[in-house]
């Protein structure tokens, strides 16, 4: 429908000419929860220690929500609505709406939910592969494999 056509801002990493906005934006990703909404990550331009934010859209208003400022590259959306991000030294979970803000038991890079939502793969300081329940307690390592960056789960959960 007409609403979900609306003009979207360059996305890098790809050259930007000097005309362009002062943002970058990143990872855009329809809501499970509504699939009117879009989530995405906005990088500030030019500056010396990059930040970025994380961001709602509402593709029907164009209202735009900011959702959390100063996190790290890098978010997931549970289908349950659970938004997975980092800072540079902490892991959170919060729903989209911002609700619910939770710090979990151990840090990963590179995550990604299991298609149930109680579980999250990812990879440890050091490496290694790991699986966490929700609320970030280890439940399994595995194997590092070399030049293997992001472990996701199969949409049947393996």
């Amino acid at each position: 429908d007409s609403c979900r056509t609306q003009p979207f801002a360059r996305s890098g990493p790809i050259w930007i000419p000097p005309e362009e906005p002062e943002y970058l934006y990143f990872r855009p990703l329809i809501s499970f929860t509504n699939t009117n909404k879009v989530l995405y990550e906005r990088l500030k331009k030019d500056v010396p220690v990059p930040s970025y934010q994380l961001w709602k859209n509402e593709l029907c208003s164009g209202e735009k929500e900011l959702l959390k400022d100063a996190i790290s590259a890098g978010f997931s959306q549970s289908v349950e609505g659970w938004i997975l991000y980092r800072t540079g030294s902490e892991l959170y979970k919060m729903k989209a709406n911002g609700d619910s803000l939770t710090q979990l038991q151990n840090y990963l890079y590179d995550f990604s939910w299991h298609p149930s939502g109680n579980q999250i793969i990812g990879r440890m300081v050091g490496r290694t592969w790991a699986i966490l329940d929700d609320e970030g307690n280890l439940l399994q390592t595995l194997p590092t494999i070399t030049n293997y960056e992001t472990a996701q789960f199969t949409p049947d959960g393996q």
